[in-house]
């Protein structure tokens, strides 16, 4: 089985399955989440935003909680902006990616690989981020512009007079807001749907698997039989048992579901091998307290794959 170094552990077939289906979900996620509007921002935004609705907040004997109001809407608005500030994500991927043209392939894919899991993951978070951040360069600064005023209004509040106004104003600028994060929220969820590099990835694992990993499958093995005895159990002329015997060159773990009078199959009955599997030559038993005196057994190579039992009655 290929090893895969990955600075000083080892990343077996198996454990790049595990990073298939687990890690690598989880590292597309945290790159992509990172573009999301910050949601408790967006909360506090609503908050003050319903208080400035209420008449009494523009009332002449409340200047001094209108304008701390306002400064708490402000800062706010800061806060949805920090990924595209001079030190935040997006202006620090543009001084990253100038110049470079970033192509996602397999053979880039499979030579990361090789070096280790560490090389992989870099390798993955950067095109991910590149892909995200051509989107955010364009479509964060329809934001930018809705969130403008507030940015400016934090530091002349104060020497504001004519609240009507501002009033008016804040309504126009707010809901052009509304529109910007709506079109980038909308803009968001599209470029994850056309650059679609989490399959891709999967598709570029599952083919270094084929060809380096001798993997084993679910591949089940129906029909075997074994020796049925008819009220031998619990007293009752109905019951059912059934001995099996393992003549395969190798361990199967074994299944077996008995037929119901009612015609139906029971659920598949484990044979307490703990993932081993019966030895060759090896027997297990099972039984039923009502039944037919039909049986299935059903088995499986060992493996550290977690195959789905089908289902005995079809």
């Amino acid at each position: 089985m290929i090893s895969i170094n990955s600075f000083g552990q080892n990343l077996d077939c198996q454990e790049l399955i595990r990073y298939r289906d687990k890690e690598l979900v989880v590292l597309y996620d945290k790159a992509v989440g990172a573009y999301q509007l910050n949601a408790e921002a967006l909360k506090d935004i609503e908050k003050y935003r319903e208080e400035l609705e209420d008449d009494n907040s523009w009332a002449g004997s409340n200047t001094v909680g209108l304008v701390a109001t306002l400064k708490l809407l402000c800062d706010a608005f800061n806060d949805i902006m920090a990924i595209g500030s001079p030190k935040g994500k997006v202006m620090n991927l543009a001084r990253q990616f100038h110049g470079k043209t970033i192509n996602n392939n397999s053979v880039k894919f499979f030579h990361a690989l090789e070096k280790g899991k560490n090389n992989l993951t870099l390798l993955i978070s950067e095109n991910v981020e590149y892909e995200m951040f051509k989107m955010a360069l364009s479509e964060l600064g329809q934001v930018g512009n809705a969130t403008a005023f507030f940015l400016n209004l934090r530091d002349n509040v104060e020497s504001l007079d004519d609240y009507q106004n501002l009033r008016k104003e804040l309504r126009l600028q707010l809901q052009q807001f509304d529109k910007a994060s709506a079109a980038y929220s909308i803009k968001l969820n599209e470029t994850f749907e056309k650059v679609d590099l989490l399959n891709e990835y999967k598709e570029y694992i599952d083919e270094y698997l084929n060809q380096n990993c001798s993997l084993p499958n679910c591949n089940w093995i129906y029909d075997l039989r074994g020796s049925v005895y008819i009220g031998t159990r619990c007293g009752k002329s109905t019951s059912v048992e059934v001995t099996f015997t393992n003549n395969l060159g190798h361990n199967l773990r074994t299944f077996a579901s008995f037929q119901k009078p009612d015609g139906s199959w029971g659920k598949w009955q484990y044979d307490g091998s703990f993932g081993e599997g019966i030895k060759p030559g090896g027997q297990v038993k099972w039984y039923t307290c009502d039944g037919t005196g039909e049986v299935k057994i059903l088995a499986i190579v060992p493996s550290k794959l977690k195959c789905k039992l089908p289902n005995p009655n079809n």
